[in-house]
């Protein structure tokens, strides 16, 4: 059923409101990151052997920047150790230990980072 125009566009900008202020509350953010790495850890987990070596390393830079975001978001970062079981984190997870001790995650990303454009330059690209 299509709505008439205006009433259309109100519903619209009060969805666009809720989306806006969903954003704004750091445990909104937390599940969503979490929904999120846990797309990505699926992903990364059905990439196995060297044909797909290429994908594997874009859901690997993917969840390095999920990681990054952490680092830059304090309030979902607190969140995130505050409820960690309640999110599903697993304790043996990549995330849970970037929360738990983020600067050495920090340090690994951006080794890992300084290795693929090495390798990137030295391959001519």
């Amino acid at each position: 059923m299509a709505l008439p125009g205006e009433e259309r566009a109100l519903r619209l900008l009060a969805g666009m409101e809720r989306e806006r202020q969903a954003q704004l509350d750091p445990n909104v953010r937390a599940v969503r990151l979490v929904a999120h790495w846990n797309g990505l850890e699926a992903q990364h987990a059905k990439l196995h052997g060297w044909e797909h070596t290429k994908a594997r390393e874009k859901v690997e830079g993917r969840m390095q920047a999920v990681i990054g975001a952490i680092g830059r978001d304090a309030p979902v970062e607190a969140v995130l150790r505050q409820n960690r079981q309640a999110l599903g984190i697993r304790d043996d997870s990549p995330l849970e230990r970037a929360i738990r001790e983020p600067e050495v995650v920090q340090k690994q990303v951006r080794s890992i980072a300084l290795v693929r454009r090495r390798r990137a330059q030295s391959m001519g690209h």
